[in-house]
């Protein structure tokens, strides 16, 4: 390496020499031969350089065009999260109208219901089809015992009301039930919540007899029988039809017509006609 860079060294010196030489020569016209030899002589030096100098500019060119093609990309990336941010911001506003939209249109279509608004504000961590807390309370003349519902159907009611809350016990949970009403043929049941169901959303109707013809699609509501459930509040339709073993009698497996999975505003009837005029314990 030392005997290569030398090699270099000597022919610098060299032309440097050669051009002291030429500048002095007093006479001009004499130095046409020398102007030869230098030419021949610097030309590869600049030659070099000027291949060193362009390579060089070309590696800091690319370093440099790689950094700004680095930040515009962030830049680009930082972009795309923050559109997607707001499309899904924008959905969740969509969603939010549509379900208001299907309330409003829900309390329009039953003036007879005298209705409260609530929101959901908590759900039971253990199981968020068993009980919720709403927004509303005994200020808001909620009270214990008032059925809850949504823009398509039953709920369940209030077990607990303070003055600013409420906590709803729903349809499916194991401890609950509503007198109810097969409306294509008018035959009276039972809707129970089932322990071993309510993972699935799913819940009993008891007292199914044969001369019911009862069949899967049937749409189930609320009969009004006692004093919590208003008549005529969609619970759900029948998805299956079983046989205890042993017996004649049936029971069948309804799906709710709620998602009690993702509830979010809901609906306190706080008053409403009782069928007969009669407000009996169901």
């Amino acid at each position: 390496m030392f005997f290569k860079n030398k090699k270099y060294f000597i022919i610098i010196a060299l032309a440097a020499a050669l051009v002291c030489v030429y500048i002095s020569a007093a006479n001009r016209d004499n130095t046409v031969a020398l102007d030869g030899a230098i030419g021949v002589i610097v030309k590869p030096v600049n030659t070099f350089f000027g291949f060193v100098t362009e390579k060089t500019a070309g590696f800091f060119d690319y370093f440099r065009s790689k950094k700004e093609l680095i930040a515009l990309n962030k830049e680009a990336e930082n972009k795309l999260v923050e559109l997607e941010h707001e499309n899904s911001t924008l959905k969740g506003y969509e969603y939010e109208n549509e379900r208001l939209r299907q309330m409003l249109d829900f309390k329009n279509k039953n003036p007879q219901l005298k209705l409260t608004t609530a929101r959901v504000v908590s759900k039971d961590n253990s199981n968020y089809y068993k009980t919720f807390l709403i927004d509303k309370g005994t200020k808001d003349n909620v009270k214990t015992d008032m059925a809850v519902i949504g823009s398509k159907g039953l709920i369940g009611y209030v077990i607990e009301a303070g003055k600013t809350f409420a906590r709803v016990r729903t349809v499916i949970d194991g401890g609950s039930s509503a007198g109810c009403m097969v409306s294509r043929t008018q035959s009276l049941a039972v809707a129970e919540g089932d322990t071993g169901l309510m993972n699935s959303g799913l819940m009993k109707m008891m007292y199914v007899s044969k001369e019911m013809n009862l069949i899967k699609g049937d749409i189930i509501e609320t009969s009004g029988m006692g004093k919590i459930y208003p008549p005529g509040i969609v619970i759900g339709r029948v998805e299956e039809i079983k046989s205890f073993s042993g017996n004649e009698s049936h029971y069948a497996i309804i799906r709710p017509v709620e998602d009690f999975a993702t509830i979010h505003e809901v609906f306190v009837v706080t008053d409403f006609e009782k069928v007969g005029g009669e407000e009996n314990d169901e």
